[in-house]
């Protein structure tokens, strides 16, 4: 590393260490960042576990290891609805997940590693999971190589078309990912994608939603002065897109940056 401060006030250096950092401070800054855009779950799950007696607590915190136990069930229909059940109470600050993260996070990648692809019914139930997981836990730490793993089985193909409900889904997960700042080869190489999906993506929520998540990564993430400037001209380039919507989209983008990044930076 060069020393070089970058967008969030960190040492920069041209090229990023392969690494995992962000831990706590991301999972919590990107609790904050969900909740002040609306995160209508998190705020109702909020509000039914303060109203909870102190005895239905204990009986939710008994219940998670059960779906975790759930999710080496042989019988094929079980796995699924202890996905989801688990999505569920994710979503509490219920202790019983700090102490099964590792374990948990092992059994979910085996998962999706049994799902064909990423629009697979379970491996949405699986995403859904870990991004509830990933922002409120922020004991649920990933290996580098679950990381990995996830980036590129999850992002791989962000260009095919998707449900309204998988875009938010994947998009979730993505920006949940970003917050924890694992610094790996892969994430950059998804994020070229994710800008150029700014202009070329068919679907409305799809522009805005890959916006979102490149402005996230280019406060966030360390980037060197040529990478940021390769991102700042890829966005003004397409300025001159063909349709004017991805034109639009791409102005919007550089409004966020110029309205969210640091003074000395913008």
């Amino acid at each position: 590393m060069s020393g070089e401060k970058g967008v969030g006030g960190k040492a920069r250096g041209e090229e990023a260490e392969v690494g995992v950092e962000g831990g706590e401070e991301g999972a919590e800054a990107y609790e904050d960042d969900a909740v002040a855009e609306g995160d209508d779950d998190s705020k109702k799950f909020k509000k039914i576990i303060a109203g909870l007696s102190k005895r239905r607590v204990q009986i939710l915190e008994g219940v998670v290891p059960l779906m975790a136990r759930a999710l080496s069930s042989p019988h094929g229909p079980v796995i699924p609805l202890a996905t989801r059940c688990l999505a569920q109470l994710s979503t509490m600050k219920l202790s019983a997940f700090d102490n099964a993260t590792g374990a948990l996070a092992r059994r979910v990648m085996a998962l999706l590693r049994e799902c064909p692809r990423a629009s697979d019914p379970l491996a949405q139930d699986c995403a859904k999971l870990l991004n509830n997981l990933l922002k409120r836990h922020a004991r649920f730490t990933p290996t580098e190589a679950q990381f990995r793993f996830l980036v590129t089985f999850c992002f791989g193909d962000l260009e095919a078309d998707q449900r309204e409900g998988h875009r938010s889904t994947t998009f979730a997960l993505l920006r949940a990912i970003l917050a924890r700042r694992p610094l790996l080869p892969e994430v950059y190489d998804v994020m070229k994608t994710v800008s150029s999906l700014i202009v070329r993506a068919g679907a409305t929520e799809t522009r805005g939603l890959c916006s979102q998540a490149l402005v996230q990564f280019l406060l966030d993430y360390p980037l060197g002065e040529r990478r940021l400037r390769q991102h700042i001209d890829a966005l003004c380039a397409n300025l001159e897109y063909q349709y004017a919507s991805g034109r639009l989209s791409a102005l919007r983008t550089i409004k966020d940056i110029v309205n969210k990044f640091p003074t000395e930076v913008a």
